[in-house]
């Protein structure tokens, strides 16, 4: 029992920390996107 709400408490801490804010989680990936999308037509031509 104690394991379980203790595993519970994290995951809702984890949840928190994980998305702050959905507009930079936005823009991380955007960027990743930017990034790969540069890179493979890199490596085409």
């Amino acid at each position: 029992m104690t394991l379980r709400s203790s595993a519970l408490a994290h995951t809702q801490v984890g949840g928190v920390q994980v998305v702050p804010n959905p507009a930079a989680l936005n823009r991380l990936t955007v960027a990743v996107l930017a990034e790969l999308r540069s890179e493979w037509q890199d490596f085409v031509r």
